[in-house]
């Protein structure tokens, strides 16, 4: 699961790549703030309380990915829980979902 901030620039050599919800570790830019990003809370989601640029009153704390029935899904998680999800095709590409969708799908393509 990655922070729904998080837009991903480019993947890393990190060691974590075996459990990164992007399929890589991947270097990028915070879309909630200004300050350094880290590679920890980016990639893996979860920041609030811990992360200076996460917004509180944020509705969703971490997004993830999957293949399901042919197709590339999004899950949009708070607490631990799903609260919305849904194609990824209807993610404008532009937008930080819609780069993370396309990262995932470089890294993970089926």
């Amino acid at each position: 699961m990655a922070c729904p901030y998080f837009l991903p620039e480019a993947a890393t050599d990190e060691l974590l790549a075996a459990r990164a919800p992007l399929g890589r570790i991947f270097a990028g830019v915070c879309q909630a703030g200004v300050g350094t990003i880290s590679l920890e809370h980016c990639n893996f989601g979860y920041g609030r309380g811990i992360c200076a640029n996460f917004p509180e009153d944020a509705a969703v704390d971490a997004v993830r990915f999957t293949h399901y029935d042919g197709r590339l899904i999004y899950v949009l998680e708070r607490d631990c829980s799903p609260i919305e999800h849904g194609p990824a095709a209807s993610l404008d590409p532009q937008s930080v979902l819609g780069r993370q969708a396309s990262a995932f799908l470089s890294a993970c393509p089926s």
